[in-house]
C-alpha cells in the first residue's frame, strides 16, 4: 500500500511546474496576499493533486496493472484515501516554500502571505472534503464523467469561496466568521473533526463497494 502512495505522489511530478505558474500568476495579480485567496490555492494544489493521480490511472489503465499485483482492492481503495493527506501536506509545504522564495526575492508584486494554523486547519478541511466527494464519483463513473464531476464541484467551489471573498464585510458573513474565530475553542474543533470523520468514513465505504464490484 505505501508503494501504491509512492506511486500516487511520482507521477504528479508532472504537474508541479504548472502549479508553479498557477501560483506565480495569483502573485503577479497580487491576489494572494489575503487570508481567502491563500485558502484557495492551498485547495486547488491539495485537490488537484488527488485528483489527477485517480485520473491518471484512469486514462493510462493503471487499475489494470494495480489489480495484477498481489494487493487487495481493499488496500487499493484505502492507499487513495491516504493519500489525502499526503497531497494536502505536500500542497502546503510547496506554497510555504513558494512564499519563501517570492517574498526573499523582495519584489512587491511576488509576495505571498505566510500561512497560519487557520490556513491549515481550513484547507486540510476543504481538501479532505473535496477528495471525500470526488474519489467514489472518478471509481463509479471513470474518467469522462468524472471529468464532468469534476469541474461541477471546483466550480461550486470557487464560486463559494468567490462569493464569500466579495462579501466578506456582509453582516451575515461576518456574524459567521466571527462565531467560527470566537468560538474555535475545543468543542467546535471537536464536532469539526468528528463531522469530517463521518464524510471520510462514509466515502470510503462507498468507493470499497464501488471498486469491489468493479470489473478490469
Amino acid at each position: 500500500m505505501i508503494n501504491l502512495i509512492k506511486k500516487d505522489i511520482l507521477i504528479q511530478k508532472r504537474t508541479l511546474p504548472f502549479l508553479c505558474i498557477f501560483v506565480i500568476i495569483f502573485a503577479l495579480n497580487n491576489q494572494i496576499n489575503s487570508q481567502g485567496s491563500i485558502y484557495i490555492i492551498g485547495v486547488t494544489i491539495g485537490y488537484i493533486l488527488t485528483v489527477g493521480a485517480l485520473a491518471y490511472d484512469e486514462v493510462y489503465n493503471g487499475n489494470i496493472l494495480i489489480n495484477s499485483l498481489p494487493i487487495t482492492r481493499k488496500n487499493v481503495v484505502f492507499s487513495r484515501y491516504i493519500s489525502i493527506f499526503f497531497f494536502t501536506a505536500l500542497s502546503l509545504i510547496f506554497l510555504t516554500f513558494m512564499s519563501l522564495i517570492f517574498n526573499l526575492i523582495g519584489i512587491s508584486d511576488l509576495k505571498i502571505k505566510y500561512i497560519s494554523i487557520t490556513d491549515i486547519k481550513t484547507i486540510a478541511s476543504t481538501v479532505l472534503i473535496l477528495s471525500s466527494i470526488m474519489i467514489p464519483l472518478f471509481l463509479k463513473f471513470g474518467t469522462k464523467l468524472g471529468k464532468l464531476f469534476n469541474f461541477i464541484v471546483f466550480f461550486m467551489f470557487f464560486s463559494i469561496s468567490s462569493f464569500i471573498m466579495q462579501n466578506k464585510d456582509e453582516r451575515l458573513i461576518k456574524n459567521i466568521s466571527s462565531f467560527i474565530v470566537n468560538n474555535n475553542g475545543v468543542h467546535l474543533t471537536i464536532i469539526g473533526i468528528i463531522i469530517l470523520a463521518c464524510i471520510y468514513a462514509l466515502s470510503m465505504y462507498f468507493s470499497f463497494k464501488i471498486y469491489d464490484n468493479k470489473d478490469f
